[in-house]
């Protein structure tokens, strides 16, 4: 697909949608300037505006000319101070679209701390916003400064057994020749900082193109001879002593994810927030530009179905909720069914009937997400030559032609299909679990599970809630048994920061059984804040008698509901199969 095809998809994805835009700009009239025929902000210059309206009345007029017209507000920034208020940072975030201009202290030329400490106020939103720094300064100034104001600092770039190695290499260097130390600080500049922390680099640099310079820290460490050991320490050392020095600019908040380009169109993207930057003066066809930002960002298909579907519901939310909501009859029945159950099992019910509403509304909402998707898809195929290795390179920067990223890709994808984060309040159908080294999956009917709905004939067992449990036997990721992986006895499961694969059963025998047990959840089965609960296991003595041993089970993931279905009638018929006579010829 062209870039300028796909730019189209952006375009509807992430522009279409908006329907108001926030403007703050000290030098903008306000309503209530207007209405008071004075300069409320009150600055120490008078607003321009009065002098020459055109500029900002193109402005103006470009949104409202939009399709569909943007509802236009304007804040002067008046009343923004370094640390937002929070009913000024609600404001803030009643909108579709920001424009926020750099210098919002006219006193202060070329100042741009209240409107970083606007734009720290959006990132901290839960919201995606999008923003553009519309500005009179350099747009490299500008740019910069909101770049190092929203980055995070690095906890520790250096140990601090490194540190005072690299120290004292250091001071034997200054007593050698005064001002070494500072000149191993002043070769790691703020440009060289920013450009370690994009590309994750460390000693010794690769020499990328558009990468700074490092020849003055090497002339440095070559007059001394260092080693490549003692030159990565104090290549770690002086960028440490320049995130030092950059602190009080920086955003000290825990890292999050940062990206950005300083390349025209210059662009930040925070998790929440994205940043284009336009000077003032130029054509000030802002939703242009920042759709060229947006593009040059490079969003992907995935993101653009989300942004697509966020769409779709924000426009045509209320419509699809009164068709979701459907029949008053069953909705009565699910809220008196919320009412009457017993306090143990609120927690379920509430969670069960909050999943069907939505999902009835997801019904209604994803067709026009699918027509999208297929829209894009079209326009992909519609090239003479097609890569599908290649484009897939092109949007996720993955190689689907090398071996060890494509079984990388496949493992990825076996995970989300067949489990994803664990959910709920108490033990359920699918629940992975951890006791000790041992891994096993809960594979009870979820009917038997729900605190207080148990079969009666449990009652006389009082907290204690009997579920079965197969221990899941772990095997490699690369395992030759997967070759066989459509046996319908593999899991799939991210623990933490790794991927585990375990088998049902044997890892060498398809057709045997697995170890199956029953165990008794205390407390119903109810899970604590930290997703653990306590578990009764019988358990053989030295004594040769049976025991119940007590055991913590700590949640680590869950199997998809027909993932663990699969699992519990392929234990169910393994406990039914009949053993037949038969003899060997």
């Amino acid at each position: 697909m062209t870039p300028e095809r796909y730019k189209e998809f952006i375009r509807e994805a992430f522009i279409s949608p908006l329907r108001s835009v926030l403007v703050v700009d000290d030098d903008y009239p306000t309503i209530e300037e207007l209405l008071s025929g004075g300069d409320i902000a009150g600055g120490a210059t008078p607003k321009g505006w009065r002098a020459d309206p055109a500029p900002i009345l193109d402005v103006i007029k470009s949104f409202r000319s939009s399709t569909p017209p943007l509802m236009v507000d304007v804040h002067d920034g008046s009343n923004v101070e370094f640390e937002l208020d929070a009913e000024a940072i609600k404001h803030l975030h009643q909108t579709d679209l920001l424009v926020l201009d750099y210098q919002l202290d006219r006193g202060l030329q070329g100042d741009g701390t209240k409107a970083i400490a606007v734009a720290r106020a959006i990132v901290k939103n839960h919201n995606f916003n999008l923003v553009v720094v519309h500005t009179s300064e350099h747009l490299d100034v500008a740019f910069f400064s909101f770049l190092v104001g929203l980055l995070s600092p690095v906890p520790s770039l250096i140990s601090e057994e490194e540190a005072a190695k690299a120290m004292g290499l250091v001071e034997e260097a200054e007593d050698d020749a005064a001002g070494v130390s500072k000149a191993l600080v002043d070769s790691i500049s703020q440009q060289h900082y920013l450009y370690l922390r994009q590309t994750g680099g460390s000693y010794p640099v690769a020499h990328d193109a558009g990468a700074p310079s490092f020849a003055a820290f090497e002339e440095i460490a070559e007059s001394r001879k260092w080693s490549l050991e003692n030159r990565r320490i104090v290549f770690a050392w002086a960028s440490n002593e320049r995130q030092k020095a950059m602190l009080p600019k920086m955003f000290n908040v825990p890292d999050r994810p940062l990206s950005w380009s300083a390349a025209e169109p210059r662009w930040i993207r925070t998790d929440t927030a994205f940043f284009a930057f336009s000077a003032k003066g130029q054509a000030d066809d802002l939703m242009a530009q920042l759709l060229d930002a947006l593009s040059a960002w490079g969003p992907k298909p995935s993101r653009l179905f989300l942004a697509k579907m966020r769409a779709v519901i924000d426009r045509h939310g209320v419509g699809a909720e009164s068709t979701a909501l459907g029949s008053d009859h069953v909705l009565a029945h699910w809220y008196k069914g919320l009412l009457e159950v017993a306090p143990e099992a609120r927690d379920s019910r509430i969670a069960e009937s909050v999943s069907r509403n939505t999902e009835q509304l997801l019904d209604n909402i994803l067709p026009g997400v699918n027509d999208f998707a297929q829209r894009l898809i079209i326009s992909e195929l519609d090239e003479a030559e097609i890569d599908f290795d290649q484009i897939c390179k092109q949007y996720f920067k993955v190689d689907l032609k090398k071996i060890s990223e494509k079984k990388r890709a496949i493992l990825e994808h076996n995970v989300i299909v067949s489990s994803k984060p664990s959910a709920g309040y108490h033990l359920s159908t699918g629940h992975v679990f951890q006791v000790g080294e041992d891994y096993w999956v809960c594979l009870s009917p979820l009917c038997d599970l729900v605190p207080g709905q148990g079969p009666a004939r449990y009652e006389t067992l009082g907290d204690l809630q009997p579920f079965t449990a197969v221990k899941l036997q772990g095997l490699p990721n690369d395992a030759p048994e997967l070759k066989r992986i459509q046996s319908n006895r593999f899991i799939f499961l991210r623990v933490g920061d790794s991927i585990k694969t375990f088998t049902f059963n044997s890892k060498s025998a398809v057709d045997s059984a697995p170890h199956w047990f029953t165990l008794y959840a205390k407390n119903h089965g109810k899970l604590n804040s930290t997703k653990s609960f306590q578990l009764l296991r019988m358990e053989r003595a030295k004594n040769h008698r049976l025991v119940a041993r007590q055991h913590t089970g700590q949640i680590v993931g869950q199997l998809r509901y027909e993932y663990a279905l699969n699992l519990l009638q392929k234990l169910g018929g393994l406990m039914m199969r009949v053993g037949l006579d038969f003899a060997d010829q």
